[in-house]
């Protein structure tokens, strides 16, 4: 569990937007330049809780592709899926995100404070990317961090973050195939509907 709080919270930090261009940038360039911005809005004292979390959360569920997330996460359950569990598996997990992001955000928002980017590379092949960061917190310790997005409609949409070479895909398809496995689709639905409630209740 430490490991997927750590994956989300970075998450939160670098990569819950990418704001529309007038032109289309560079998957690095648009890393590089939403950085700034979305730390200063961590940090901006004027923004209630609830502004500030309706502003992320209306980024966060603009600039990631959560049906490839979705597929990626679900692997060979995807294709075993009927329509109607494909869209109701999109629906909770986006929920499910934005909802422990909120919860991430009120226990470590004090924390960003102070926090640099550097982006050290970008590496394209047709319509993927993957972007590689380097966060240097606080204390100066340097923590890498790659994002892997795809472009669509000429903007980049973000499908997994790895942290210290840990996947936030690869950490929810370990858990949640598990799931399908043993409870079927009906069984992991209902998890996640739990887990979002257990979140909603602690705010």
């Amino acid at each position: 569990m430490k490991t997927k709080k750590a994956l989300v919270l970075f998450l939160i930090i670098l990569m819950v937007a990418l704001p529309a261009f007038a032109a289309p940038q560079s998957p690095r360039e648009q890393v590089q330049t939403t950085v700034d911005t979305v730390l200063e809005t961590l940090a901006d004292q004027s923004l209630s809780a609830e502004a500030r979390d309706r502003r992320l959360e209306e980024l966060i569920r603009q600039k990631f592709d959560f049906q490839l997330m979705s597929q990626w996460i679900l692997g060979v359950h995807w294709r075993r899926a009927t329509p109607e569990q494909r869209d109701r598996f999109i629906d909770l997990f986006t929920e499910l995100l934005e909802t422990t992001y909120r919860d991430r955000m009120s226990e470590y928002a004090d924390q960003y404070a102070g926090e640099q980017v550097e982006v050290v590379s970008e590496r394209i092949i047709d319509n993927r990317a993957l972007v590689d960061t380097i966060v240097v917190t606080q204390d100066r310790k340097r923590i890498p961090i790659s994002y892997k997005l795809d472009l669509q409609q000429g903007e980049w949409r973000a499908y997994d973050v790895v942290i210290e070479e840990v996947s936030l895909v690869n950490t929810y398809r370990a858990e949640y195939s598990e799931l399908v496995r043993r409870h079927g689709f009906e069984g992991l639905f209902s998890r996640m509907e739990t887990r979002i409630a257990e979140l909603r209740a602690r705010k």
